[in-house]
């Protein structure tokens, strides 16, 4: 169902099997609804779906931050260690509590405790209860009638106990004999399960390879985390750290399902690929993902499964194989149906000369008669390698043509002729502290077909340098020079949080470029949001929280290139974006008349789309040659 208010079900029929230990690319168009799948997955409500007995997760969003350390939340979400290890502490806990005299049923232990503690004090706070209770119930002849039952029910209990006292005398010793040996065998019954439980983790450790700990770290660390940060409460960290270690504690879980959406968004390069060797060498679960990075995908998945048109379809191989293969299949299904097509025209031509020749003969009503029955087959005669039968009764639909899917376009504005450079640093330093400086001697020139990017871990100074290029900070030392007269617009990889949940994307643009707010105004503007893949009727009113990231995004993109701006600068522009707006993107930059500066860890843009690299380390910024 479509559970982003209302609307048409986004799968219509469809069925998907997940094979053990096979990893499965999710691929579709922004907004076909492939995150509503996957939180309907994990939520188990498709009837027999998903066994209940099955290990699952499903990473999307970042952890609540609390006290706990990283390291700790990650030891903490191996569901099945922890469950073993509170078992452990209460079998110890109960042994010790029957070693300390305590009784067989520990209710009976918190009783005489509160006794010891102060009879007084508990009667007349239960009395007061009573009381209160009596007091809500209203009525004291009520009350009085339960105190005369309550008398009553107590002097039959005294009486019973006075008759079998003497009998209870005699027995004394026999009963005390058997509760001693009921404890030692409640001791034992403890003692075994605890030996159980111990071996049931020393089980554990030797198929992980040892304490748990060391592997939580390994895990930490290929994500980005220093030793550090490992040992920070949680709460210190930021949005994109808490994610991480989101990500971190599905990994140590090891579940049989793993669902991964858009793992990518929040690494650096460096993470990328250890989450690629991961997840193709050490993962030995079934894994389910969504990924705008094509690289990623062609390195890990096994198989793809292709949202489309209310349909889920599954290929085997990377997705170049899936493109090759969806490229063959279209080319098929179109010469089947050029074949059929072919065919009926001149099976209807016979028919229809016959007809009108008055041929009303014998044979000629048999000859037309058989051709009638080709024309209701041509799905069989259609098929390659097949004849027609007259006996034939099998399926019998036609070849239907093949619907060209709608080309994601993008379309930059010229933003002009512009001479000299848009952006100049000549040793350029910045520390946001004194004593501490982030950046230095950095030599960077960016003009109009300027075509860079930059590379780099987290946290290196990649943000700091695209603040010091858009002219938001000064530089401590050297020289930075930004053209006064160069339009210059940021997309930062954040700001798709900023937009207004509530607006819409017509909306959105009126408010940033009010104009007139004429009707040719906003015609204008609903023509230049088509541009983007946010034209027709529905988009540009649609409500933005009911949207997904990709269309989000390119609203974003939409609102950046209305002032034809001269250098443009984005920050992993394709966390949201499909395969297909990707490409369309980079054919985009490709025939951009201004400068573009990417900060981007998708190996397939970089490549495709920049000439030069630019690795920020050790507060340095090195062309990258070669």
């Amino acid at each position: 169902p479509n559970l982003r208010g209302g609307g048409p079900d986004l799968l219509s029929s469809a069925s998907l099997m997940l094979s053990k230990g096979r990893r499965y690319g999710l691929m579709g168009r922004n907004g076909c609804g492939k995150t509503t799948l996957m939180s309907f997955v994990a939520s188990r409500k498709i009837p027999g779906g998903v066994p209940r007995n099955m290990s699952m997760l499903l990473v999307r969003q970042e952890i609540v931050g609390n006290d706990w350390t990283a390291v700790e939340t990650v030891l903490k979400s191996d569901v099945k260690r922890e469950g073993v290890k509170k078992f452990v502490s209460w079998c110890e806990g109960e042994i010790e509590r029957l070693e300390k005299g305590g009784s067989l049923d520990p209710k009976d232990d918190e009783e005489k405790k509160e006794a010891d503690n102060g009879g007084d004090g508990a009667a007349a706070e239960k009395k007061k209860k009573e009381g209160a209770k009596e007091k809500r119930g209203g009525g004291a002849g009520k009350s009085r009638q339960k105190l005369r039952d309550r008398k009553k029910q107590n002097l039959r209990k005294k009486a019973s106990s006075s008759s079998s006292s003497s009998s209870k005398d005699k027995d004394g010793g026999k009963e005390k004999g058997e509760t001693e040996e009921t404890v030692e065998s409640r001791k034992t019954s403890l003692a075994d399960k605890l030996s159980k439980a111990y071996q049931r983790l020393a089980q554990m450790e030797e198929s992980d390879g040892g304490d748990p700990e060391p592997r939580a770290r390994k895990v930490l660390s290929g994500l980005g985390f220093t030793t550090e940060m490992q040992d920070k409460p949680t709460r210190e960290l930021s949005g994109g750290w808490r994610m991480r270690v989101s990500l971190s504690c599905a990994l140590f879980a090891d579940p049989a399902l793993l669902l991964l959406d858009e793992p990518t968004n929040h690494l650096d390069l460096e993470a990328v690929l250890w989450l690629e060797r991961f997840l193709s060498t050490k993962f030995r679960g079934t894994l389910v993902v969504v990924s705008h990075d094509r690289h990623f995908l062609d390195e890990v998945v096994t198989d793809v499964v292709h949202f489309h048109e209310s349909k889920l379809t599954t290929y085997r191989g990377d997705v170049t194989n899936f493109e090759a293969v969806r490229e063959e299949d279209r080319q098929r299904q179109k010469r089947l149906f050029e074949t059929q097509e072919a065919k009926r025209q001149h099976l209807q031509k016979y028919i229809d000369l016959h007809a009108q020749a008055g041929e009303n003969g014998v044979k000629a009503a048999k000859q037309r008669k058989s051709r009638m029955k080709k024309l209701d087959k041509l799905g069989v005669m259609a098929q390659e390698g097949r004849r027609y039968k007259a006996s034939y009764d099998g399926d019998v639909e036609e070849v239907e043509e093949y619907k060209e899917e709608e080309k994601v376009v993008l379309n930059f504005p010229d933003p002009g002729g512009f001479d000299g450079d848009i952006v100049k640093m000549e040793r350029v330093a910045f520390g946001y502290q004194p004593d501490r400086t982030l950046l230095r001697g950095v030599d960077l020139t960016v003009g109009l077909k300027s075509r860079a990017a930059l590379l780099g871990r987290n946290g290196c100074g990649k943000s700091t340098l695209v603040k010091l290029v858009v002219g938001a900070l000064e530089p401590t030392r050297g020289k930075a020079s930004v053209n006064g007269r160069a339009r210059i617009e940021y997309l930062a990889q954040h700001q798709l949080e900023q937009l207004d949940p509530d607006g819409t994307p017509l909306m959105t643009m009126v408010e940033r470029y009010p104009g007139d707010r004429g009707n040719s105004h906003i015609g204008e503007l609903r023509r230049y949001l088509a541009n983007f893949g946010l034209g027709g009727e529905i988009l540009p009113n649609q409500k933005i929280h009911t949207m997904s990231g990709g269309q989000k995004c390119r609203l974003c993109l939409a609102m950046a290139m209305y002032r034809k701006p001269h250098l443009l600068i984005l920050d992993e522009p394709t966390n949201h974006l499909d395969l297909e707006t990707t490409e369309a993107l980079i054919e985009a930059i490709g025939s951009f008349q201004g400068g573009v500066l990417l900060v981007s860890h998708d190996q397939h843009l970089i490549t495709r789309a920049c000439r030069t690299l630019y690795v920020v380390e050790d507060g340095r910024v090195e062309e990258l040659r070669g």
